[in-house]
């Protein structure tokens, strides 16, 4: 997980709030909730929604709020309330309750479903999918969330993998929401790892060259964070 910092909600989407009475405390007052929410945030797509997509993923780096693998502009990005609308449904169009992250495997599921995997074979859900209306202890915003967590990476250029554990129980309670410890994680995070701490020949880079990305890890290229960037900041500080 790494700490979001927010920019403000776009002006288009606090304009289609107030056309549409669609503020926390209309929806409060106006609407009844019950039985409502997904109708309610059906009335929420188009170019409005692209909007706001784009806002989110720009001030995430076009990374996952909770994995950290990179996102795109698709239909697999979805907006995620870190709040579930089940839970408070008025704050579902709070800018500060929405995110965006990965499809939690969905995509890849769907896939291996065509090839006839058994169910019991199939990827796990995880991210938002797995979270479903769960409450995290450990919120992307809280700019103290990277603490709650440290990565272990298997030093082979075969078979990289990078290990999720916690550093305290909230730590431990999200991971286990989320399913940040599955196998295709721990493979995708160190497949992203060793192709910045090993050579051509499988060695792995000097130090000055280890320091060296410590000054880029975190900053954003034409926009974009470094997938898993806080994941190798750990394991670069392990060398």
């Amino acid at each position: 997980m790494k700490y979001i910092i927010k920019s403000s909600s776009p002006s288009e989407f606090e304009a289609w709030k107030n056309e549409y009475q669609l503020t926390e405390t209309e929806l409060s007052q106006n609407y009844s909730l019950e039985g409502e929410k997904d109708n309610i945030w059906g009335k929420f797509s188009g170019e409005i929604k692209t909007k706001v997509k784009e806002s989110l993923l720009s001030e995430q780096g076009f990374i996952c709020c909770y994995c950290q693998q990179r996102v795109e502009l698709s239909k697999q990005t979805i907006i995620e309330h870190f709040i579930a609308r089940d839970i408070e449904p008025t704050m579902m169009f709070n800018y500060d309750n929405i995110l965006v992250c990965c499809d939690g495997g969905d995509e890849r599921r769907t896939e291996e479903k065509k090839e006839k995997r058994p169910k019991s074979k199939r990827t796990p859900l995880y991210c938002d999918r797995k979270k479903a209306n769960k409450k995290l202890l450990v919120n992307p915003l809280d700019e103290l969330c990277e603490s709650h967590f440290s990565y272990s990476f298997n030093f082979d250029p075969k078979k990289p993998k990078v290990e999720i554990t916690h550093l305290s129980p909230e730590g431990e309670e999200s991971i286990q929401q989320l399913n940040l410890n599955i196998p295709h994680l721990d493979i995708l995070r160190g497949a992203e790892i060793a192709g910045f701490i090993f050579d051509e020949h499988g060695d792995v880079l000097p130090d000055e060259d280890i320091q060296e990305l410590f000054s880029v890890i975190k900053q954003k290229q034409n926009n974009k964070f470094q997938p898993f960037c806080i994941v190798l900041e750990s394991v670069l500080k392990k060398l």
